[in-house]
């Protein structure tokens, strides 16, 4: 390193909760949905910051508007669920609920973040929104109708003001 201007440190083993830190643990970690494992190793919340899409208005006719983000083929793949999040826009953090996965429910054509910003009510189309993930809540599920998905959206927004 010295010939690059800088100095080289070897240290040992660095371990979080028992687990050996590395980007192989912590991309298992997301994996399997321990987003707390995974953001102790990191030392921050795992986060993404993407551009909000247009997607088919469904969260809004439940009355849980969301914003909608390609989760892109490259990015460490995190477990299909649903997550109690941050949202961060305008420099100010919100409380979030968000889906990583498919919307089995109504569909999609690969993987998205679809995150209902609580308490927020804006326009953010093309807008770069950070999401960050603070605690895994339940798998995803298709329901058998959209009033079911609209009362298990409402229990999921309440788990995540609880856990956040």
């Amino acid at each position: 390193m010295k010939q690059n201007g800088g100095d080289a440190y070897i240290c040992g083993v660095v371990t979080y909760k028992n687990t050996p830190v590395s980007s192989t643990e912590i991309r298992k970690a997301l994996k399997n949905g321990d987003i707390q494992l995974s953001n102790g190793m990191l030392g921050r919340r795992f986060s993404i910051t993407l551009p909000v899409v247009h997607g088919g208005h469904i969260g809004t006719g439940l009355g849980f508007p969301t914003v909608n983000q390609i989760y892109p083929d490259g990015l460490t793949p995190l477990r299909r669920g649903v997550y109690a999040c941050r949202a961060k826009l305008g420099g100010r953090s919100y409380k979030a609920v968000s889906n990583v996965g498919t919307k089995p429910t109504v569909g999609s054509d690969g993987v998205i973040c679809e995150t209902h910003i609580i308490d927020y009510d804006g326009d953010l189309y093309g807008k770069n929104v950070t999401v960050s993930f603070c605690r895994f809540i339940r798998d995803e599920k298709k329901f058998d109708s959209l009033e079911q998905l609209r009362a298990q959206i409402a229990a999921d927004t309440e788990t995540a003001k609880e856990l956040l």
